[in-house]
């Protein structure tokens, strides 16, 4: 997936070891009793349910022979989501919100994390498994790479209720980052998002730094025409939108009234400045694989032209999909795939 450039990579890195964009660790681990290769089913990496105090110790030169070590406190609350395939986690830094969902790729047999933050428009996504070979402790090391192959992540539990991460730049570690249970139970931070108002308390609106990555560009205007409570024609389904994350993505959920309000689908979506490209994370109760999109506005300035990157990965054809807002008060989903085109209509309530 290629879901960042590598011309922002450095700051990214930066921001991920401040807090602002690693997953917080979220649950207890239980004694392991046969080690297990990691290739159908998801291991104690994703059960990690609750709410969590993380301290980070980061070196701002990046493994220099002279360090410079600086220190972030955060909080976070995870639970899991659709069916129970996905951990959702919602972490606040000095006042600034960050988002991460984690699961397991049943497509390519690989865990993986996407990460977005208040700071940079840029998802952040690394996959990887379990280095059956290298262990700290009954578990081994969780390995998480970034699709360039530059950032690392090594995890695991350092004791029951304390999870550890450490990221290296190119083999050179610089920064620890320790995570320590402080309750089994989370916030709904599902519910918290999707009740969220429409205009967030604390909007970038910024183009003034010298990293575009961190830039509020014109293509974030069509975000906001998105924003809002949607009823599909047949009134079956409900999408909630909302901006999260200072105003630079959209958290979008689907639920279905026919099956008691239940959860649908998440879809993520931004728009990546240093690129001007719209970024856009599928997961849904069907399937146990995201599916990652990028897209452009089209001509007409009123509807997003997506493609699916996941078919480019797997020789498939990728899926792609239309979203063509009408008058900001319709809204209508072309899905393509294998051929067959799915239409939904959603209007907003």
């Amino acid at each position: 997936m290629k879901l960042i450039s590598s011309q922002s990579l450095l700051t990214l890195l930066l921001l991920i070891a401040c807090g602002l964009l690693t997953s917080s660790a979220n649950a207890a681990q239980e004694e392991q009793e046969d080690t297990e290769l990691i290739n159908e089913e998801p291991s104690w990496w994703l059960d990690r349910v609750g709410r969590w105090k993380t301290s980070t110790e980061l070196d701002w030169t990046l493994g220099s022979d002279n360090p410079q070590f600086v220190y972030r406190k955060s909080e976070s609350h995870s639970m899991m989501i659709l069916n129970d395939q996905y951990l959702l986690t919602r972490t606040i830094t000095d006042g600034l919100e960050a988002l991460v969902i984690e699961g397991f790729r049943e497509d390519v047999k690989q865990f993986w994390s996407l990460s977005i933050d208040s700071n940079r428009t840029p998802f952040t996504y690394v996959s990887g498994n379990e280095d059956t070979g290298f262990y700290t402790t009954a578990y081994p090391d969780m390995v998480l790479t970034d699709p360039v192959g530059v950032y690392t992540r090594r995890e695991n539990f350092i004791e029951k209720n304390v999870f550890q991460s450490k990221g290296f730049l190119r083999e050179k570690e610089f920064m620890t980052s320790t995570t320590t249970q402080k309750s089994n139970k989370a916030k709904d931070c599902l519910k918290l998002f999707e009740k969220s108002p429409k205009k967030p308390r604390r909007v970038n609106e910024s183009s003034e730094k010298k990293d575009q990555a961190e830039n509020y560009i014109k293509e974030h205007d069509f975000l906001v025409k998105l924003v809002g409570d949607f009823k599909s024609s047949d009134k079956s389904l409900f999408m909630t939108s909302r901006r999260i994350c200072s105003g630079r993505f959209l958290f979008i959920s689907i639920r279905d009234k026919n099956q008691k309000d239940a959860l649908r689908s998440i879809y993520i979506l931004g728009v990546d400045s240093t690129r001007a490209v719209f970024q856009m994370m599928k997961v849904d109760s069907e399937t146990k694989s995201p599916t990652y999109y990028e897209g452009l506005i089209r001509e007409d300035g009123t509807s997003l032209s997506f493609k699916s990157l996941n078919g480019e990965e797997d020789g498939n054809a990728a899926e792609e999909c239309l979203w063509i807002l009408n008058d900001d008060k319709e809204l209508e989903q072309h899905i393509l795939n294998d051929g067959v085109k799915e239409i939904i209509s959603f209007n907003k309530s």
